[in-house]
């Protein structure tokens, strides 16, 4: 038992450090673009499955209320998997596919940020919520595992690994960095 955990948190540590170390630029790439984002009145959708939808739905906690301190900057954020009554409605009336591409349709606007969560990165609501994003004019990133697809997107974290809580693990781990970095950032001005 404690060789599992001892080697599970190696693996985390290494992949963390090394991945990040890697993508630094590309998360305050992803930082500023959310205090942009905030800055000009818009809103953060965030969007997954599974492990992935409770992701989202945290991550859009930490916005909407604070990770460490308050600022009085509104930071909208909307999980597009927390609302089961509307998941389950287009689910079921339209398909299972759509069920983030339609909410996108309906609560996106130009100068918004969509952020899909996926491991796999190859689940088709998945797939058609990023489509959806782009084609609506939403800034369009994506946490997903190391994969190959054809999707398009404007800010792209391919986590080298194949487990999935590794995956998910670093991808919680920037995007909890982000949110400090974007709270701070607010922070600072409001207090300076």
């Amino acid at each position: 038992m404690n060789n599992l955990l001892f080697e599970n948190i190696q693996k985390h540590i290494d992949l963390i450090t090394n991945y990040v170390q890697y993508k630094k630029s590309k998360i305050n790439q992803l930082a500023n673009m959310i205090i942009e984002c905030f800055q000009r009145g818009n809103k953060v959708l965030i969007f997954g499955n599974g492990g992935s939808a409770s992701d989202s739905q945290h991550i859009a906690g930490e916005f909407m209320n604070k990770i460490k301190v308050n600022v009085a900057q509104p930071m909208p954020a909307i999980s597009l998997s927390s609302d089961i009554s509307v998941v389950t409605s287009i689910a079921n009336d339209i398909n299972y596919d759509s069920i983030f591409s339609r909410q996108i349709q309906m609560l996106g606007k130009k100068g918004d940020i969509s952020i899909g969560l996926s491991t796999s990165g190859r689940s088709e609501n998945f797939i058609k919520g990023i489509e959806s994003s782009l084609y609506y004019g939403l800034s369009t990133v994506i946490f997903t595992g190391q994969i190959e697809n054809n999707l398009d997107y404007n800010l792209g974290f391919k986590i080298p690994s194949n487990n999935t809580a590794r995956i998910q693990e670093v991808y919680m781990f920037i995007l909890h960095t982000v949110c400090e970095m974007v709270e701070q950032h607010f922070y600072n001005w409001e207090n300076s």
